[in-house]
């Protein structure tokens, strides 16, 4: 779904809105921030890896029958318990497309992370990740509502 909003599509405004979210969370959590930046001077391949999350977003919400619309759309925003009432679900969608994009982008796994060589040790099933490993989906998840609202929409209930 794609909204054009203020001279931006949704997913171009949900990009720099994932960075800035994930700036700010590392710094909240004293995490390193590997690109402290502007969205604006990040390398081209990072911008494509927040396009590409932002892109992700209503594909993933679809599957609990809810999309993203602009934030002065006239429909009410969801209860936030509806995420959790299909954390596993959404999770598993949200992994399965980190996981397309990131084969799209020549990554393969293996057992040990190496970004260099494009190596990544979660790239299997979502039910065959260790339990923090499945975490990290869900938070991201959990994540969305936050992240749809610094770019301007939210969440509801399907369209």
């Amino acid at each position: 779904m794609t909204n054009k909003k203020h001279g931006g599509d949704q997913e171009e405004e949900m990009a720099k809105a994932i960075h800035e979210y994930y700036r700010g969370l590392c710094k909240e959590k004293g995490w390193p921030v590997k690109y402290d930046m502007d969205y604006a001077e990040l390398p081209d391949d990072i911008k494509a890896d927040n396009l590409a999350a932002a892109a992700r977003i209503p594909q993933v919400l679809s599957h609990a029958g809810l999309a993203v619309v602009p934030h002065d759309y006239t429909e009410a925003g969801i209860d936030p318990k509806i995420l959790e009432d299909n954390i596993e679900l959404l999770a598993e969608a949200e992994h399965n497309g980190w996981m397309e994009q990131k084969r799209r982008n020549g990554w393969v796994y293996g057992e040990q992370r190496d970004d260099k060589k494009k190596i990544h040790n979660t790239l299997i099933p979502y039910k065959e990740l260790r339990e923090e490993d499945k975490e990290k989906d869900r938070n991201s998840v959990r994540r969305y509502p936050g992240i749809v609202k610094i770019a301007g929409y939210k969440i509801v209930y399907g369209k």
